[in-house]
């Protein structure tokens, strides 16, 4: 039983250790779509770069709106100097992208007090007004999707149409 449980687990680590894209990188953005907060820690702790963007131009905070994980959108802006506002190949944002997937948690934290605290400058709060390729806001993207609760957000906030 022992030989067979020590075969499994040489098979897992050849498996594990054998896959092409196991670079800190890969681990980065792997560790983001399952929410999984010490891989992040690990992946940027062995020099995965916090900025890098994947084929489609998205941040990993820009997946980690998509994938519906506030743990990890809020510790990639606490922990880590992401750029809030880098835009994808659509020119979509992490705030359009949790506006038009109805994640409101994500849009009420990035708009947080808690989110601007942390910027030192101004250009490290989050642009609410930014519009994409298509000349859809965050505003515009919750209002065709019918995320009512999220448009109420964005307009305290002072967004604009």
């Amino acid at each position: 039983m022992k030989f067979k449980k020590v075969l499994l687990f040489l098979f897992i680590c050849f498996q594990f250790c054998s896959k092409k894209n196991n670079t800190p990188q890969s681990l980065l953005f792997q560790s983001v779509k399952n929410g999984n907060l010490a891989k992040i820690n690990i992946a940027i702790a062995k020099g995965a770069d916090i900025q890098a963007k994947d084929k489609n131009g998205n941040s990993v905070l820009m997946l980690a709106c998509k994938q519906e994980t506030p743990r990890v959108a809020k510790f990639l802006v606490y922990s880590t100097q992401i750029n809030v506002n880098s835009q994808n190949h659509n020119g979509d944002t992490a705030l359009i992208i949790a506006a038009r997937n109805g994640n409101s948690a994500i849009v009420r934290f990035l708009l947080s007090k808690k989110s601007r605290a942390r910027a030192k400058t101004k250009s490290e709060l989050v642009d609410i007004n930014v519009k994409n390729k298509a000349g859809e806001t965050a505003l515009t993207a919750a209002k065709k999707n019918g995320f009512l609760i999220i448009v109420r957000l964005l307009r305290q906030a002072g967004a604009k149409q």
